[in-house]
């Protein structure tokens, strides 16, 4: 039914950064973005995975209504629309698809989460890179 679930990539959670990044060392911070990937990945395979739950749920209710429809006695499209809305297996079918429309969107939102905290990482990852020449020409010349 879904697709390839990846192991989670540290079971104590996704990291929380500390405030002064440039307070961490660089291993530390290495390690950090190397794990912070590792959920982006994660994260990513779920929302695939949502996804197609989603589509699955939506298929579902659609056949139910269409059944539901088929069944109504009434000879008006609104008779009918009304009689499908009621139907008990429409009304859980509709349930079971909202819930996994929430769970994909709630998902969303810590992915777009996990994206920014990522680049704020990468970022003071690259200041550490561009100023290692400059740092490094400058000490030839301290005594």
């Amino acid at each position: 039914m879904l697709s390839h679930k990846w192991d989670l990539p540290d079971s104590e959670g996704i990291p929380q950064v500390p405030r002064d990044l440039t307070s961490v060392s660089d291993k530390e911070i290495m390690d950090l973005f190397a794990t912070l990937v590792a959920w982006q990945n994660y994260v990513d395979q779920s929302t695939v995975d949502l996804e197609q739950v989603e589509a699955m749920k939506a298929n579902a209710l659609k056949v139910a209504e269409a059944f539901a429809m088929a069944r109504s006695g009434a000879k008006q499209v609104a008779q009918q629309k009304a009689e499908m809305l009621s139907d008990p297996l429409v009304q859980e079918r509709s349930t079971e698809y909202l819930t996994a429309k929430s769970n994909r969107k709630a998902l969303g939102i810590q992915k777009e989460a996990l994206e920014r905290t990522t680049n704020l990482v990468s970022r003071e990852l690259s200041r550490r890179i561009g100023r290692g020449p400059t740092e490094s020409r400058n000490a030839r010349f301290k005594p």
